[in-house]
């Protein structure tokens, strides 16, 4: 089968064929491919590489030398290339051994070779990157291929030490205003390696892609307000009121509209009091990751304030999505106790109804014995709650419920 490979209208095929045996069938098969390497047709070198790709990470190790020395030294672009994405098989320790070779190959005179390089960079650990810095720093700077720029300042990320990134900042911050939007969102990235104080100082630089809906749909502007989210809660409240409402928006992505609301969760109720209308409104998101994501936020307004809410949350006890009826939940058992009896009816209700009482879930303790779940537990601080601050008793009794 494998000497097909060999044949020009059968190799794309015998590919495929090769890959739906799996790795541990294809295994025995190796010898052969090794043979395949030398053959001095790039077609059939470069088909054999793709499957020596296919195999195991314990099964490649033993064949890593003669990968390198493609990566090296074939003629080749497309086999040295399938040579370094055949690498990026390994495991990290095992590529981790292997940098020096990498790095050689960030060298090469064709991007895709450079390209598969950093990308089995990105897999190693940060530690052993760091030494390398200096490297990847140049390919960022002297590059010609954005998406390989993009992928170098991606393994430089990995390194997470908050030194590198202060010595390069010259380098990486003009990125972030960079046409190529693979080079922005790896920038933006990269910014999380700062501290709320430092982060500080790049805030104008950071803002305008918060809402930067011109790359990868909406991923660009999730990945900056998840690096907008490492700021402290002061410069958070000052700089929310002008960039929330476009990422609030329903033609953004769902991941967005969470991701901003998560970022809003970290300022105090003073400060999230004027954002409260807003967040209201995410309860009535077609998305249900939004609508638990509003009750993140809503359950730190200041219990008067969220008391004032309460007919909003209400109907979320009957939610479909089961972490929704939760975030509802959790957040009615600190609203202002003495509203709670004015929404006597719908709580009942709810609990009637078992929107919000997971009575089934059990959580193990040690000692093979179990305990009430979260849910159950908040389900009865809530009930308390409510009852200890009721006291009209008509409508328990007219429904049947003993307290």
């Amino acid at each position: 089968m494998v000497e097909q490979l060999r044949t020009n209208d059968k190799r794309d095929l015998t590919v495929r064929h090769l890959r739906r045996l799996g790795p541990t069938r294809l295994s025995q098969h190796v010898p052969a491919v090794l043979q395949l390497l030398e053959s001095h047709i790039v077609d059939v070198r470069e088909a054999a590489m793709q499957v020596m790709g296919m195999l195991t990470a314990s099964a490649l190790v033993p064949h890593v030398p003669v990968l390198l020395e493609r990566l090296d030294a074939d003629m080749s672009a497309s086999v040295r290339r399938a040579a370094g994405y055949a690498l990026e098989r390994l495991d990290k320790a095992d590529i981790a051994e292997h940098v020096p070779a990498m790095l050689r190959a960030l060298a090469d005179s064709h991007f895709e070779v450079r390209c598969a390089a950093v990308d089995v960079l990105t897999k190693v650990k940060g530690a052993t990157l760091a030494p390398h810095a200096p490297a990847l720093m140049k390919l960022v700077e002297e590059e010609s291929d954005a998406g390989v720029r993009a992928n170098a300042v991606k393994a430089f990320s990995l390194i997470d030490e908050t030194s590198f990134l202060q010595h390069y900042e010259g380098v990486l911050l003009p990125l972030l205003q960079h046409p190529d939007g693979r080079l922005r969102t790896e920038a933006v990235i990269a910014l999380r390696l700062q501290d709320a104080d430092r982060l500080a100082k790049h805030v104008p630089a950071l803002l305008p892609r918060l809402n930067d809906f011109n790359y990868g749909g909406d991923n660009l502007a999730v990945h900056a307000w998840r690096t907008f989210g490492g700021l402290s809660a002061a410069v958070l409240a000052q700089h929310l009121p002008a960039v929330l409402g476009p990422a609030l928006a329903r033609n953004t992505a769902y991941l967005l509209r969470a991701t901003a609301l998560s970022v809003l969760s970290k300022l105090d109720a003073a400060s999230l009091a004027p954002h409260a209308p807003a967040v209201v409104s995410m309860l009535e998101d077609p998305s249900a990751k939004v609508r638990a994501a509003a009750f993140d936020v809503l359950i730190n307004l200041e219990p008067t304030l969220l008391a004032q809410k309460v007919p909003a949350m209400l109907p979320l006890l009957q939610d479909p999505n089961e972490e929704v009826r939760f975030g509802a939940m959790n957040t009615l058992a600190f609203v202002d106790a003495a509203s709670l009896p004015v929404h006597v009816r719908p709580l009942v209700r709810a609990f009637l109804d078992g929107g919000c009482w997971e009575e089934g879930e059990k959580e193990e303790e040690g000692g093979g014995s179990t305990i009430p779940s979260r849910r159950v537990r908040i389900s009865e601080a809530l009930w308390r709650r409510f009852s200890d601050q009721s006291t009209d008793l008509s409508f328990y009794r007219s429904i049947d419920i003993s307290i």
